[in-house]
């Protein structure tokens, strides 16, 4: 099922994902199943008394929790309406994700190099189409349009098109509504958790988080929130000061940009050419042979699309990991970036891990050319494929990212970001892809100085997302009404 998940998600086709989704229920009922067997339960309750290590306590100790979350102690029709709820619910998902890839392909738009004003060579390269050149909505081209291009009209028009996918209202088409199914989502979830004795969702979903409940999550944003929303209104104040006038959303990126030129003295663009792909995975994979002393070699087989690298992770006893490498954008793909398991260490099964981005591709006689905070994302994933291959557990549902508390999941990824920021790492990692010229000190020092730039900002955005969503989770009130209660705070 993994496979196939992954593959509806980066190649997909109305085809397979016909096809996908009648095998939705099938697991979804397995699992339900597995979830509400009595006997495996008191099974599971005999061995905890038992002497067992600590990764077995811990293991046992979650299923017996897994089982109460999946609502063993249900009889009769509220067993019966569990298992329903679940398998609606993993159908609803899939055709949530399937609205927002499709509303996304949907909207294009041409255009002429004059409307694209403020572009330079590469960004130009990325939409020519032929004698012209077509936008989209897709992430490399639209976070290109909203930080270089001149033209506010059109910076406002892609941006509502962009923020207004798969809803209903916006530009882009109402065929593909996600509305109603985010409200049936909403309400499945509050009612499957009352079935199991909680009050609302968040109190269901942090019963498998380190974090102890719903309440301490918002202690802890609104503690972000306090402490980030004095730097966040000087650096609105700044960047407003700077542009000369009041902003509206879509103008943010594109003054953004231009202060960050005039603070810094450099542009994002200027980075680009020091950091062509095979310089990237080449330092990236040496980073990785340093750290932890294993060795990173691509083997070349067939895969399920030509932009696919296959990589074999090896220690001194040959090979003992696998990584499945998709990193271009393409229009059949989900926008974002994110690394899956295929398999976990189990036995002679090695972990393979998918590790799945939507960057540049090459152009033009040119290679893909990175943009660092994109390089900053290739690490983070790495991170995760690491902490999912480089395990010691011989249990596969503790092993790499399997039994890892969900707000937990993130440490090693997080951890892997912060090299990017090293000298050292960068020498390895860059590379003028015409005169393979590492990254000049000078522009270096650059990179660093302004690391920070508008971290208040960025904060209170990431704060929005989290305290909207557990809010939401929360409270019986509608979703959007929630949502602007939370935008006064943030």
């Amino acid at each position: 099922m993994s496979v196939n998940s992954h593959l509806n998600s980066v190649r997909f086709t109305d085809e397979f994902n016909t096809q996908y989704e009648k095998t939705l229920p099938l697991i979804s009922n397995f699992y339900s199943d597995l979830g509400a067997n009595k006997d495996l339960y008191q099974a599971f309750k005999r061995v905890s008394q038992t002497e067992l290590n600590v990764q077995q306590q811990h293991i046992v100790n979650d299923s017996l929790r897994s089982f109460e979350l999946s609502g063993v102690a249900l009889d009769g029709a509220k067993s019966e309406r569990f298992k329903e709820i679940k398998e609606q619910l993993s159908v609803l998902s899939n055709q949530f994700s399937k609205n927002v890839l499709q509303s996304t392909n949907s909207w294009k738009k041409t255009v002429s190099a004059n409307d694209l004003k403020g572009y330079g060579a590469d960004e130009f390269s990325k939409v020519k189409k032929g004698d012209h050149y077509e936008i989209s909505l897709q992430v490399p081209v639209y976070i290109d349009l909203m930080t270089y291009a001149d033209s506010s009209d059109l910076r406002e028009e892609v941006y509502k098109a962009y923020i207004s996918r798969a809803s209903d209202i916006g530009i882009t088409s109402k065929e593909f509504n996600n509305r109603p199914i985010m409200d049936e989502i909403l309400k499945l979830r509050s009612e499957m958790s009352e079935l199991v004795g909680f009050s609302n969702y968040a109190e269901y979903s942090t019963q498998s988080k380190m974090v102890e409940s719903p309440d301490a999550v918002i202690e802890f944003l609104n503690s972000l929130i306090e402490l980030s929303t004095p730097q966040a209104k000087a650096e609105l104040i700044d960047l407003e000061s700077f542009a000369g006038h009041p902003l509206m959303p879509w103008d943010l990126m594109y003054y953004s940009e231009k202060l960050k030129q005039k603070t810094f003295s450099f542009k994002s663009s200027d980075l680009k050419p020091f950091f062509p792909e095979s310089s990237v995975f080449d330092g990236l994979f040496e980073t990785i042979q340093n750290l932890y002393n294993v060795k990173l070699t691509e083997i070349h087989e067939k895969t399920y699309h030509e932009d696919v690298r296959v990589i074999n992770l090896e220690d001194n006893n040959g090979v003992i990991g696998r990584i499945y490498l998709d990193v271009y954008a393409r229009e059949n793909k989900r926008g974002g970036a994110w690394m899956s398991d295929y398999q976990g260490l189990y036995k002679e099964s090695l972990p393979v891990a998918f590790v799945v981005c939507n960057l540049n591709s090459p152009s033009e006689g040119k290679p893909a050319l990175f943009d660092f905070d994109e390089i900053v994302t290739i690490f983070h994933e790495f991170g995760h494929a690491l902490h999912h291959l480089l395990t010691k557990v011989p249990f596969p549902c503790a092993a790499g990212i399997s039994g890892v508390p969900w707000d937990g999941v993130e440490l090693p990824s997080q951890y892997m970001e912060n090299f990017c920021y090293e000298r050292e790492v960068v020498n390895l990692i860059s590379g003028h892809w015409e005169t393979g010229e590492k990254l000049p000190e000078e522009l270096f020092q650059k990179v660093i100085e302004s690391k920070n730039f508008q971290s208040g900002l960025q904060m209170l955005r990431q704060c929005e997302f989290a305290l909207w969503d557990i809010s939401t989770h929360i409270s019986k009130d509608d979703t959007y009404e929630i949502l602007s209660e939370v935008r006064e705070k943030t």
